[in-house]
């Protein structure tokens, strides 16, 4: 294994903490307004909730919150979930069966980790062995290429390498979705998606472009499949990044915006709502602003 200074040691631990502050900061900003206005989804279709999470640790493990919660709240959700006849299910059987190919169960529900971190290996997936879930990991490409290098590593923060998100969708109870290559940030002007002030559409396009479908290519390289679902960073979208994402080939994109969606064909499986899970709320109360009982 190569050598990494104290120093460099000191500068990731440092990255790492400002990454969280970053996730914690930004995931705010997903609850703002969305830059489109909501259609008002018909009162038909089969109602799928989509609860996200993102990092989940052991007990007594680093600082939960709203974004972090533990090991026995993530349980304790499935457990809840599988009493109550739900069933896990990943994008590509949803979309399957928008275009009536396939079947869904009875009592469907779209459980989404954002971000990638390596918990989703070390915590989540024997969780979802143990009381038989499917879910999708949302990995973003510059921390997954990071953490493929030889880099000090600590399960609190880490993220995913490649070769573990492959072991990960070769589990068969996860399927991997484009979180962008590098758009996961705050900083400057773009925002995760967000169209810069004054930017032109052709501009736009192009940065879109560059970012998502290099993260194609490099899950086509490592995992040997190319994603079928957009997760917006921080939830921020608009017109022009939904069409774009249809124009790249994604067949489904989730928000941030709270809500359950209603599916009743492929066009409705884009900008789609979701619940954040975070540490400390009542399990049952939760639950209820899915329809889930």
């Amino acid at each position: 294994m190569m050598h990494v200074s104290g120093k460099k040691i000191s500068f990731i631990r440092l990255l790492a903490v400002l990454s969280g502050v970053v996730l914690a900061v930004g995931c705010f900003f997903c609850f703002e307004k969305a830059a489109v206005p909501t259609q008002v989804q018909p009162e038909e279709g089969t109602a799928i909730p989509v609860i996200m999470y993102h990092n989940v640790l052991p007990d007594g493990m680093g600082t939960l919150g709203d974004y972090v919660i533990s090991a026995s709240e993530l349980e304790g959700d499935l457990k809840y979930l599988q009493e109550a006849g739900y069933t896990g299910i990943t994008p590509r059987q949803l979309w399957n069966f928008t275009r009536g190919v396939g079947e869904i169960p009875e009592k469907p529900v779209l459980l989404t980790f954002d971000d990638g971190f390596e918990s989703m290996l070390q915590v989540v997936l024997p969780l979802l062995e143990k009381y038989e879930f499917r879910a999708t990991a949302a990995i973003v490409g510059r921390y997954t290429e990071l953490y493929s290098g030889s880099v000090p590593r600590e399960l609190t923060y880490s993220h995913l390498s490649w070769e573990q998100a492959k072991a990960l969708q070769d589990s068969g109870l996860v399927e991997i979705a484009n979180h962008s290559y590098d758009l996961h940030e705050l900083e400057g002007s773009r925002k995760g998606m967000k169209k810069k002030s004054g930017e032109s559409s052709e501009d736009y396009r192009t940065a879109l472009a560059d970012d998502l479908l290099l993260m194609q290519e490099k899950c086509r390289d490592h995992l040997g499949t190319e994603p079928i679902l957009l997760v917006y960073p921080y939830g921020f979208y608009n017109a022009e990044s939904e069409s774009l994402a249809k124009e790249f080939g994604f067949v489904m994109t989730l928000t941030c915006e709270e809500g359950v969606s209603r599916i009743s064909g492929p066009e409705s499986l884009f900008a789609m709502k979701r619940y954040n899970r975070p540490h400390g709320a009542d399990r049952e109360t939760f639950f209820e602003k899915l329809g889930i009982s």
